[in-house]
């Protein structure tokens, strides 16, 4: 038997946060949109007035990797010697700044990226980084090998089909 409703509540719960989405609709059947920004386990509960009728459990996992969200870190982007390996971490975050630990995804990225040192003062001079997915260290593992002297910036290059033109950190 389907019974009309005046109200249904659905509260979304996460660690010490709990967010109520009022529902709209008629003859027991209606829409409720929410937007979470935080990664992490949800536990979704359907009232009815003040009785819980059901009660479930949701992921929510971080977007895509964003260029402007990632954090570089590592020894390689401060010092190398020629012609000896050198090695930094680019650890990916979404646009909220949820981690990105996902192979798929952060291989998306690295597919999607073109990394390069550029030395300062003579921008014709630039050494390729190869980019390599590590989700175990949960960071895309950079490395290089210069054989000349100089400072340069690291140059990130992501281009994909919503991105015109490339963005460029």
């Amino acid at each position: 038997d389907l019974y009309e409703v005046d109200a249904m509540q659905i509260n979304i719960v996460e660690t010490f946060e709990t967010f109520v989405v009022e529902m709209e609709g008629a003859a027991g059947a209606g829409l409720a949109e929410v937007t979470l920004q935080t990664a992490g386990i949800y536990t979704v509960q359907f009232f009815f007035g003040d009785t819980m009728v059901s009660s479930t459990k949701m992921e929510v996992v971080a977007g895509e990797a964003d260029v402007g969200s990632t954090v570089v870190y590592g020894e390689g982007l401060s010092s190398a010697k020629a012609g000896i390996l050198a090695t930094f971490f680019m650890e990916l975050s979404d646009e909220f700044g949820n981690l990105v630990a996902n192979a798929t995804t952060a291989t998306d990225f690295v597919n999607d990226v073109t990394a390069t040192l550029v030395k300062v003062g003579d921008a014709t001079t630039t050494i390729p980084v190869v980019l390599e997915v590590s989700i175990v260290q949960e960071a895309v593992k950079a490395t290089y090998t210069i054989t000349a002297t100089g400072d340069y910036y690291l140059s990130l290059v992501h281009t994909d089909e919503a991105t015109t033109p490339a963005t460029v950190t």
